[in-house]
């Protein structure tokens, strides 16, 4: 016999529809389902947690067994309810929230009924929390099914108790390695680690085994509790492994990310503690961290990225049937082109390489089967999974094979007379509703679209180097291209597993654009007596991934010249020192040629400064230290990022943050360029920039968006 729950009573054959969870009951055994009907979705909620809290505390005495089963498709328990943590200030509020749920789940470990988990789908933070406190987990073997502890990456730490459950559970050192990196893990990895006790290879199968297991319980024939107890670590060989571990965090992190370090010092005070008292410094320490601006801003960039999930590349996401991408050409075996075809091949995208030259086409054939042998043997893929994908890609000498190709991705090198012959030649090979897209970091679209037969087809798609690794891709629109075409190349960029932004067709698009007045900037304050090494490590202690000056010299002297002075020819207001061409004609073009601002060993290594370059240098006698350094370089940044809102290159301050973040390795932490402006104070920034304008540095002038933001007492963040 079958009832269900609905309000606080319980009636036969009726359907909740108000409720996040639900219940109904099947001789003995209770399945509890978890079905948030306004969301797609399931995450817990102060609802979710009420509604389950009551669901428990009015179960029949009759149950013994319990089925925690969620009816969304993909998803078990996505995680705690960031929208709800976002309205939270202060540590009381959270400690309140926090409070609320260690009780429930305390609820659930102690009652004698026994609790089992059945998880299909993305089981996240404390979706993972409310399987630990169960006593049995069994899950699907589908691929949506990954199971993990993530809350580092957002700032904070586990607040339902997962560090306290978890390392007794599956050891100290196994949970440090999930907890710390807040990776996911499959069904598989997990019933490995002893995280989940069966799996279930039919998905449509798992409330059914899940149902088994309860009554083998119920039968005798499997313990009714699973006694679960912290492992025999002596704690000398735990302060080893903890001092050990803090070592690696700080050389990861450079200790700008508080969370792992927190989780670290929590997991090993409170090892041996018992659970309640542990789970009180729990709370304690996802308190202190939860309230801070490092976790804020990473919620942040968690919604940025989601959102992005829910775009259409359509104006105002609107959803319309758009033809999809099945065969891809890639144009150019270079660094860039084999890069873009590995990762589309490896994407399941059937994908042909062309390069007229035999050994270039060689070279990025190994390279790309290299990726997949690193794939390999870290056990990403198996032996069938590699030959799969690297069947997905073909090559050709010879220009032919292209008649189906629904979208080509030219990667030739930066130069507009190339790229009109590459476009005009196979303009006319392609077949009609063929889309052409150039992999361009600074060469105008519109321009370049009027080569193409059809310009409404055309489009730029600027990817990061390496491709494989960096996920932004820049998608700019022509004055021609379509808004169906844009969302034809939205979506490929998507399943190719990137982040996309759509930028208007200007000199630099986005990121270079927003990279160039920092880069030139340290070339001034090299003029005026800092050091190379100097200048790097001020922007590196500041969070920056490597310096302005490392930069250059991963991207090539020659080409950040060529760049700059690209953008000068287009208009932009861009200036650099008078000793700039001596950079490239004294032929230390970077790491490429194992000479630039720094030696660099055969593997690429970066060593001493190159004196010789410093040399080439007359420096002036200005005085500089390093936090005018720092915010000359910073400021020149944050005020090209308004010009670019004025000139509406992009919509919103939003994107500036996440593109800059994903793109060019702007601290997370920190938010973004624009948010990190918002926390200076717009008007300390436009005070020292006007100052230096007073000096005669006539490029730190504030941008008008900056001067109004202020006169107006506005925000950038609407």
């Amino acid at each position: 016999m079958c009832w269900r729950r609905t309000g606080r009573s319980f009636n036969f054959g009726e359907h909740s529809l108000g409720n996040m969870v639900n219940v109904k009951i099947k001789d003995l055994v209770a399945f509890i389902e978890w079905d948030d009907p306004n969301s797609s979705a399931n995450v817990l909620s102060e609802k979710s947690l009420s509604d389950f809290s009551k669901i428990l505390d009015e179960l029949p005495e009759s149950v013994q067994a319990v089925i925690l089963i969620s009816k969304k498709p993909s998803i078990f328990i996505a995680g705690a309810d960031l929208k709800e943590i976002q309205t939270l200030k202060t540590t009381e509020e959270f400690a309140g929230k926090i409070q609320q749920g260690q009780k429930i789940l305390l609820k659930m470990e102690k009652s004698s009924r026994t609790f089992i988990s059945a998880i299909h789908g993305a089981c996240l933070g404390g979706g993972t929390e409310l399987a630990l406190a169960c006593d049995y987990r069994i899950a699907s073997l589908h691929h949506s099914t990954n199971i993990g502890l993530p809350e580092v990456q957002l700032g904070f730490i586990p607040g339902f108790g997962g560090t306290v459950r978890l390392p007794r559970l599956i050891g100290f050192i196994k949970a440090l390695d999930l907890i710390l990196t807040g990776k996911t893990i499959p069904a598989k990895k997990a019933h490995k680690l002893g995280l989940v006790d069966e799996i279930e290879g039919i998905p449509s199968l798992l409330s059914e085994s899940a149902e088994k297991l309860a009554r083998s319980i119920l039968k005798g024939t499997r313990p009714r509790k699973r006694k679960i107890s912290a492992p025999n670590l002596p704690s000398l060989l735990r302060a080893v492994i903890v001092f050990i571990t803090k070592r690696g965090i700080l050389k990861k992190t450079k200790g700008f990310y508080p969370a792992p370090l927190k989780a670290l010092k929590l997991m090993h005070k409170t090892y041996s503690w018992p659970v309640e008292k542990a789970l009180a410094e729990e709370e304690k320490v996802f308190c202190e961290l939860a309230v801070t601006e490092i976790s804020r801003n990473l919620i942040r960039l968690f919604f940025m990225t989601e959102e992005i999930k829910k775009q259409t590349g359509f104006p105002s996401n609107e959803s319309k049937k758009n033809p999809h991408v099945s065969r891809t050409a890639v144009l150019g075996a270079g660094v860039m082109g084999s890069g873009i075809a590995y990762v589309c091949a490896d994407k399941g995208f059937e994908t042909r390489l062309f390069d007229v030259n035999k050994d270039q086409l060689l070279k990025g054939r190994k390279q790309a089967y290299s990726l997949w042998q690193k794939q390999l043997n870290r056990r990403k893929i198996d032996k069938f999974e590699k030959e799969m994908r690297q069947s997905k890609m073909s090559y050709s000498l010879d220009g032919k094979g292209f008649e189906t190709t629904d979208l080509m991705i030219e990667a030739v090198v930066e130069n507009m007379d190339v790229k009109k012959q590459v476009i005009e030649s196979w303009s006319k090979r392609l077949k009609e509703d063929a889309v052409f897209a150039s992999n361009t970091s600074s060469l105008s679209v519109t321009k370049m679209s009027k080569f193409y037969k059809d310009p409404s087809r055309f489009i730029g798609l600027h990817f990061f180097n390496p491709v494989y690794k960096m996920p932004l891709v820049e998608i700019i629109k022509g004055d021609q291209t379509s808004d169906e075409t844009t969302a034809l190349v939205f979506q490929f960029t998507k399943k190719l597993g990137k982040k996309p932004v759509i930028v208007k067709d200007s000199p630099g698009f986005l990121v270079n654009r927003l990279l160039m007045p920092w880069l030139t900037e340290a070339l001034y304050l090299l003029e005026e007596g800092l050091s190379v090494r100097t200048i790097d490590q001020t922007f590196t202690k500041w969070g920056f991934p490597m310096g302005p000056f490392r930069l250059m010299d991963e991207v090539g002297l020659d080409v950040c010249v060529q760049v700059i002075k690209s953008f000068i020819e287009q208009g932009l207001k861009l200036s650099v020192p008078n000793f700039v061409d001596k950079l490239v004609v004294s032929e230390s073009l970077g790491k490429k040629t194992g000479l630039g601002f720094y030696h660099y060993t055969s593997q690429g290594q970066s060593r001493a400064v190159n004196k010789a370059m410093e040399n080439l240098i007359e420096i002036q006698s200005r005085s500089l230290d390093t936090e005018t350094a720092l915010k000359r370089g910073l400021y020149r940044m944050i005020n090209e990022c308004a010009f670019v809102l004025e000139e509406e290159i992009v919509s919103k301050p939003q994107t500036i943050d996440f593109a800059m973040i994903m793109g060019a390795g702007f601290p997370p932490f920190y938010g973004g360029p624009l948010r990190c402006a918002e926390k200076e104070g717009i008007s300390n920034i436009i005070k020292d920039l006007e100052t230096w304008c007073d000096q005669g540095l006539e490029r730190f002038k504030p941008a008008d968006l900056l001067t109004k933001l202020v006169s107006d007492n506005q925000s950038l963040y609407k």
